[in-house]
């Protein structure tokens, strides 16, 4: 899986920064790597419809974050559709009426999530994916997003299938909202029921390392993190160890 802030198409981009000047490198990096199922964040459907006609295969679920539909960033759910299929999935809005578009708490503007059933075509084994974006002003938007993000889970996840949460977390690993709302440990011993493993504090952080370089100093923003059981299978029958 591969979590990926695509950046939206900004009028005030130009030169490389410039969304017609940098996706031919998107499309060349999706089609080097061949990842299942990528999590898009800030992807406005234009950009995904970019995507889609120049990366072989794959396919695309997400809307729009202000109308539901087409308008705005969306944190759409790409996927292999020679790999892998998407059995069920929905989306829903990081507030208290998680169910229309809307902003939560003291957000800075309208935060989504996006879900799915996966399913590995040539193994027929599931998993439960989660693709969002934090807020990148409040702290009380983050920490109630991720609280919300655990209770759409337990609701969705019906099977209790594996879960792997993805996205820009507008946060650290060590932040509030990550270690502690949303329970992702450091150790894989510290997972416990509900909790996440974040191997991203041994690959990145314990390193100095991130993601985004900011005034001079790392934060590592974008994390994978998964459920205790994916993790020992990842382990066994992988690469024995992470």
């Amino acid at each position: 899986v591969m979590s990926f802030n695509v950046r939206y198409p900004a009028a005030a981009d130009t030169g490389e920064k410039a969304w017609s000047n940098r996706r031919k490198a998107v499309y060349a990096m999706i089609n080097d790597r061949k990842p299942m199922v990528i999590g898009v964040q800030e992807c406005y459907l234009s950009q995904r419809a970019d995507i889609l006609a120049n990366c072989s295969g794959y396919k695309a679920y997400g809307v729009g974050r202000d109308d539901g539909k087409e308008r705005g960033e969306s944190m759409s759910i790409l996927y292999d559709s020679k790999k892998v299929q998407l059995e069920n999935h929905g989306t829903f809005w990081l507030s208290p009426t998680p169910d229309k578009p809307s902003k939560g708490w003291d957000a800075a503007c309208n935060r989504t999530a996006t879900w799915a059933v996966v399913k590995i075509t040539a193994t027929g084994k599931r998993f439960f994916l989660v693709n969002t974006h934090l807020d990148h002003v409040s702290a009380v938007a983050q920490e109630e997003g991720v609280k919300l993000i655990k209770s759409k889970i337990d609701e969705f996840n019906t099977d209790s299938l594996p879960a792997i949460v993805m996205g820009d977390m507008n946060d650290d690993p060590d932040n509030a909202s990550m270690a502690q709302c949303l329970g992702a440990r450091r150790k894989v011993s510290e997972v416990k029921k509900g909790d996440f493993y974040n191997p991203w504090w041994d690959i990145l952080r314990k390193k100095g390392q991130g993601t985004l370089s900011y005034q001079g100093a790392w934060n590592l923003f974008d994390q994978i993190v998964m459920s205790r059981s994916l993790v020992e299978e990842y382990k066994a029958n992988t690469y024995n160890g992470l």
